[in-house]
């Protein structure tokens, strides 16, 4: 993900427009960021952490691979939510057994004490405000069991609704730095557990997204969060 100051950079980036082209990228886009070291070891953590059938939302579950179907595949109560109607076509087609919907992050309903465990991977970047990120954070602590857990993923970037090129598209982003996701997962609620930060590179080029010149590496945080047995 570069960022760019060009002048043929978008000055808004809509919900529909990230939704159009996230589903236009489908299957391709879960190729180029398939086999992601620090995700892998994620879910598998937080599998260890769950009781069998526990209910997890995945906020921003595209394809459903991996996280859905990882999480379903081991007998979880899983659902899945994104913004873009053609990934969740996908979804449902890839992982039958877990449940989907369309739905934008930040339009989730008030279901306190809803859920063992919350996923978020590399949802909240685009067409998203800072305080709709901190907001998402809150409802995440709200549906939230005590004790219950949340994994969060990001690109750790000092962005706000800036234009940045996306494997060759013309997107707007907006994230925080680590300290400051830090911070606000805290002012959240949410105890942090743990915190990995790694560079990856999406092989963009072999899913057929763009060409080498448009394919980058890119920082990636990974935050383990559980919201406080005490806490309602």
């Amino acid at each position: 993900m570069a960022s760019e100051e060009a002048s043929n950079q978008p000055t808004t980036f809509t919900v529909e427009q990230a939704a159009d082209l996230f589903g236009s990228l489908g299957k391709r886009y879960e190729s180029a960021y398939k086999d992601i070291p620090d995700q892998n070891a994620s879910l598998a953590w937080l599998l260890a952490q769950l009781k069998p059938k526990s209910r997890v939302l995945d906020i921003g579950c595209g394809t459903g691979k991996p996280v859905v179907a990882t999480l379903s595949d081991a007998g979880h109560d899983t659902r899945g939510i994104d913004f873009s109607p053609g990934m969740i076509e996908v979804a449902k087609s890839q992982v039958p057994a877990a449940s989907f919907e369309v739905l934008d992050a930040r339009s989730i309903p008030d279901e306190p004490n809803s859920y063992d465990a919350i996923t978020s991977y590399f949802a909240l970047l685009a067409a998203i405000s800072r305080d709709d990120i901190r907001q998402v954070f809150r409802k995440v602590h709200l549906n939230l069991k005590p004790g219950g857990f949340f994994v969060f993923a990001t690109v750790p970037v000092d962005l706000d609704d800036q234009p940045c090129k996306f494997m060759g598209h013309n997107v707007r982003i907006t994230s925080m730095t680590p300290n400051q996701y830090d911070e606000a997962l805290r002012a959240a609620g949410f105890e942090i557990l743990k915190s990995s930060l790694n560079d990856f590179r999406p092989d963009a080029v072999g899913a057929c997204i763009c060409g080498p010149e448009d394919e980058n590496s890119e920082p990636q945080l990974f935050i383990y969060a559980r919201k406080p047995n005490g806490d309602k």
